[in-house]
């Protein structure tokens, strides 16, 4: 009897613990998204991954901080990754962004690039 009972909170325990996973990854990802639109970003492969998972003091409570990472870009071509930390259901911390500058590349037709250059003239 006592083992039925040890078990069956058991099985409660991870069932409530898995909830609270997904429900936290939802946040971040939300979190992530916000963050990607208000710098004007894109989140690549609408996703974040769990990296980091521990148990932390704060206030006189135990809390879960768990740490995600995501990709974003700029531009499309360079994939930067950013993470995001939650403590509980809040977001703790989300780093500011250093976007990287492109390059000055200037995109022309062949026939202009023909008629600055001599040599495709005949």
């Amino acid at each position: 009897m006592l083992i039925t009972i040890i078990t069956l909170l058991l099985v409660i325990l991870f069932i409530y613990l898995w909830l609270s996973q997904i429900r936290v990854k939802e946040i971040a990802l939300a979190a992530c998204a916000a963050f990607c639109e208000k710098n004007q970003l894109q989140l690549l492969d609408d996703t974040v991954s769990l990296k980091r998972t521990r148990v932390i003091w704060q206030n006189g409570k135990f809390k879960i901080s768990r740490s995600y990472q995501f990709d974003y870009c700029e531009i499309g071509d360079i994939r930067m990754q950013g993470h995001v930390t939650l403590q509980g259901y809040q977001v703790a911390f989300m780093p500011s962004v250093i976007k990287k500058k492109s390059g000055n590349a200037e995109v022309i037709d062949f026939k202009q690039y023909q008629a600055r250059n001599d040599k495709f003239k005949h």
